[in-house]
């Protein structure tokens, strides 16, 4: 599946996604939560270990994982390891491909 060139965005995990975000669960980690606001509404997102797994809906193949930055992978680990309380607020920047990022998404120059 191609999705054309790839994209720089800036991802902002909140305190809310926190708050959303379930231990454990690869669709609803507070990094997966906040990737969802950036890709279109075609999509979704899960958080696998390090890797950044988007499908799109009514399709039963995802696209090749994408790697997390290495601040964002030990978020995701910080808050399946010490809960809630173990993370903050934070932003990352990640590379994705132009047909999955939404029209709202924080996009870089290019």
């Amino acid at each position: 599946m191609n999705c054309g060139a790839r994209v720089i965005v800036t991802i902002h995990v909140t305190s809310h996604d926190i708050a959303r975000g379930v231990l454990g669960d690869p669709d609803l980690c507070p990094v997966a939560l906040s990737l969802r606001r950036a890709i279109s509404n075609r999509w979704s997102a899960a958080v696998e270990r390090h890797d950044v797994i988007l499908l799109r809906h009514g399709d039963d193949r995802p696209l090749p994982p994408l790697r997390l930055p290495p601040a964002a992978a030990h978020f995701a680990d910080q808050f399946d390891h010490g809960g809630h309380d173990a993370v903050g607020p934070m932003r990352f920047v990640i590379e994705l491909p132009e047909g999955v990022v939404g029209d709202g998404a924080g996009r870089h120059g290019g």
